[in-house]
């Protein structure tokens, strides 16, 4: 059973923002551009993940997204 499930992470959208606002040439837009990359990456692995635990038992299993433990 999904308990919590998985959001569009907020930093992901402030990242989306900024880098479309932001001018090509200003000096920390590789540092953003790699922040987003990361934080992008990390929602779509737990999306990925998302499908094989959907074969899990319900009443066996609790799954909760972004949860660090």
């Amino acid at each position: 059973m999904i308990v919590k499930p998985i959001e569009y992470p907020y930093r992901v959208l402030q990242l989306e923002s900024l880098l479309s606002r932001i001018k090509v040439n200003h000096p920390n837009i590789s540092l953003i551009n790699q922040d987003y990359q990361w934080k992008l990456a990390g929602y779509r692995g737990e999306k990925a993940v998302d499908f094989p635990l959907s074969f899990l038992p319900d009443e066996e299993y609790f799954i909760l997204h972004d949860l660090r433990l």
